[in-house]
């Protein structure tokens, strides 16, 4: 499909502020401007704040509000939604599982009396990999994280023209921290000690994509007008690569251009812990559009870009 010059669709971020937001307006910054960001984008968070993106070594910064005000706010010259805020499920042992009901419902409510409000606009929403393809709704108290994303999901259907995300492991440029995600663990390993250290015991095996790569797919879809049946996915699942471990930490090194030392403690005769896809939808619904994946070296230099791979400052290494 061949992509004509569009007029930049009119969005509301909801969790402006969190990776996958802050990626979606970098994106969104690269394909129509920074003057278009400001005057298209309503940015939400949990508090009022400023957003920060890096283009081109340009700092540029963007005006977010307090979610709790979107209900008010008039939205009929917008065209769509994306709905990024929730309280990730690493946090659920910290906070407790009925703190991290509350937090998420509340989230939910004000998103909910936004679209209620303003059913014109289309929405996408960010489940997880984790959720993808269950039919059944599991209780609460055995998967709080997947139990809210599926309620969510199947609310927003009823509402509005809805299309799911479902990642599973993201490469990406605005990584928020290194110690919870394996791949950003890796770069910063690589990077200031020389070596990789692979602390698991069991095997892993992740299939990975690149958070660039799906933001640019849901621009394109919002520059559509109309959202009919069959014009968009009812579903995405933005992955390109499966590596374990092992495999990951030799793909950084190579993407560092750099020799490291990789020590594995993994012992492989134990079960592997798997978090994998079967749909590989995803490279058709790009191409439709006239996009192609990000190669893995790419989604590698991009996540450790602006954290530590062209840095020559050893404070801004690293630092969320």
């Amino acid at each position: 499909m061949i992509h004509s010059a569009p007029s930049p669709p009119r969005l509301v971020i909801v969790g402006a502020t969190g990776w996958y937001g802050k990626t979606l307006v970098h994106e969104y910054v690269l394909a129509y401007g920074d003057r278009a960001a400001a005057e298209n984008l309503l940015l939400y968070a949990s508090r009022p704040s400023l957003l920060s993106v890096d283009i081109q070594g340009c700092s540029l910064n963007f005006p977010v509000a307090d979610l709790s005000e979107a209900p008010r706010q008039s939205l009929a010259h917008f065209d769509g939604l994306l709905w990024y805020a929730f309280i990730l499920k690493n946090k659920l042992p910290d906070i407790g599982a009925e703190a991290y009901r509350i937090a998420n419902e509340s989230i939910a409510t004000h998103v909910i009396d936004c679209l209620t409000s303003n059913p014109h606009l289309r929405t996408a929403f960010f489940s997880s990999g984790a959720a993808y393809g269950m039919t059944n709704c599991p209780a609460y108290e055995t998967d709080p994280y997947a139990y809210l994303k599926i309620k969510y999901e199947r609310k927003l259907s009823t509402l509005v023209p809805l299309v799911t995300i479902y990642p599973y492991a993201t490469l990406g440029k605005y990584v928020p921290d290194h110690f919870s995600f394996a791949a950003a663990s890796f770069i910063h390993q690589a990077i200031t000690t020389g070596r990789i250290v692979i602390e698991a015991r069991n095997p892993v095996v992740r299939s990975y994509g690149s958070v660039h790569d799906f933001s640019r797919l849901l621009l394109r879809l919002f520059e559509q007008k109309h959202w009919t049946k069959g014009s968009v996915p009812s579903s995405i699942v933005p992955v390109t690569h499966t590596l374990d471990l092992m495999q990951l930490a030799h793909e950084v090194a190579a993407a560092l251009e750099r020799k490291i030392d990789i020590i594995s403690s993994i012992e492989m005769n134990t079960s592997a812990s798997v978090y994998i896809t079967t749909n590989f939808s995803y490279g058709a619904q790009l191409a439709h559009c006239g996009l192609a994946p990000s190669g893995l070296t790419q989604q590698l230099r991009d996540m450790a870009d602006g954290r530590a791979f062209h840095s020559t400052n050893e404070n801004d290494k690293f630092t969320t």
